[in-house]
């Protein structure tokens, strides 16, 4: 799942009028000590162990719907 995911599922679950702006790699090296690194997560051995467990980005759709709806509750 990448930021951008993220911040699209957030835009069309939360709150539709969130706007938000990447950094070109110019702009992230101004600011940055160092480079940021891209990683890869190998999750054979996870997935093996638990099978049952959801997509990432099922998983984060449904934190934030409840997120959503734990702020409908207290507003």
């Amino acid at each position: 799942i990448s930021h951008n995911d993220i911040l699209e599922m957030y835009k069309e679950i939360v709150n539709p009028a969130f706007t938000y702006e990447n950094f070109t790699i110019e702009q992230q090296r101004a600011i940055l000590a160092a480079d940021r690194s891209n990683n890869f997560l190998e999750t054979t051995k996870l997935e093996s162990l638990f099978p049952n467990v959801s997509n990432i980005k099922d998983s984060v759709r449904k934190c934030l719907i409840e997120y959503k709806d734990s702020m409908s509750s207290t507003a």
